[in-house]
């Protein structure tokens, strides 16, 4: 297969790092997704993994002379929906960096599109196939912690050097889109289907970051009257020894799960806290793959719309201080 990936400003190096077991399937093209985007750090990466592509300025005029069988989407979130649906409606399968609208209104088109051209749309959940997560989700299948009540989901990162996008909320699409939306896709996964969403953001103490979100808290309500609690930074410490500190606690009507620094821990009547072996990892596009290989996107699909739709409701709720029925 042929693949041809739109801009460099999400997490291509995932594709890059999936092809390595995929000898069958190559870059063959790559373009900005504006004239703005510069591509050269994706350009170095292809070169630096075996990869050759063909370098566009227009990715229309890519997709329409390359006809890849795949096209990867990265360039500036809040362009991703309308490279989406282009891909869609022309035929081309997609795997899209999240979020996959920057406003509500866009999202309807990507369903839309992908509901009327049955057209493969991955999304980037990567989160979703750390082996934490994986063993937390058997856990909870299993039983052993009961019916989930309360989630806490922590989403924490280094600032680092941010693009220059990222100071501009139509472009950046916000703190709990981009980040916050891999923890709300965590709390739908245990928690079910999210009824209300309330939030709150702000820009404080961002280093002169200008629109972008420096922290946010959220809360959802579940049809059964489980709850979540998320919480989203940009404050861990330079020196911390990770870049992210992600964090997961159930707590259900048997015991409680969490995942702290990559590691579960389960505590239930049968006995006091302690670790879980943990479950094998995926590769988040070798998964992907697979999926298109057996005709079963769908779900991942899914997945991906409903986070968006809770975490641009939940962005609508911070910037107005309402509480968003969902």
């Amino acid at each position: 297969m042929r693949l041809a990936i739109i801009g460099s400003s999400g997490h291509y190096p995932v594709v890059l790092e999936g092809l390595s077991e995929q000898e069958e399937m190559t870059i063959c093209a790559i373009a900005p997704g504006c004239r703005e985007e510069d591509i050269t750090p994706l350009a170095e990466a292809c070169a630096e993994n075996g990869h050759a592509p063909a370098v566009w300025e227009d990715w229309k005029e890519m997709l329409s002379a390359e006809q890849p069988g795949l096209a990867v989407i990265n360039s500036w979130f809040g362009k991703t929906a309308d490279m989406v649906c282009w891909c869609l409606y022309h035929g081309i399968p997609v795997y899209a960096e999240k979020p996959l609208a920057a406003s509500p209104e866009e999202l309807v088109q990507v369903r839309r599109a992908w509901e009327e051209t049955a057209c493969p749309l991955g999304v980037m959940l990567t989160l979703r196939y750390e082996p934490w997560f994986l063993t937390m989700q058997k856990a909870v299948e299993a039983g052993q912690i009961g019916d989930v009540r309360l989630i806490h989901a922590q989403k924490s990162y280094k600032l680092g050097r941010r693009p220059e996008f990222f100071q501009r909320r139509k472009d950046f699409t916000g703190l709990i889109p981009w980040v916050g939306i891999h923890a709300v896709d965590w709390a739908v996964s245990f928690g079910g289907k999210c009824v209300q969403a309330m939030g709150w953001h702000t820009t404080m103490h961002n280093r002169g970051m200008h629109d972008m979100e420096m922290t946010a808290v959220a809360m959802l309500r579940f049809t059964d009257d489980a709850f979540a609690t998320i919480s989203v930074d940009y404050l861990r410490p330079d020196g911390a020894a990770r870049h992210d500190d992600d964090r997961l606690r159930l707590t259900g009507t048997l015991g409680t799960i969490e995942a702290v620094d990559g590691q579960v821990y389960l505590e239930d009547r049968t006995g006091p806290r302690r670790a879980l072996p943990l479950l094998e990892g995926q590769h988040p596009f070798a998964a992907f793959l697979h999926l298109l290989q057996k005709g079963e996107t769908a779900g991942l699909t899914q997945a991906g719309i409903e986070a968006t739709r809770i975490a641009l409701a939940l962005r609508e709720a911070a910037d107005t201080g309402k509480i968003q029925e969902v």
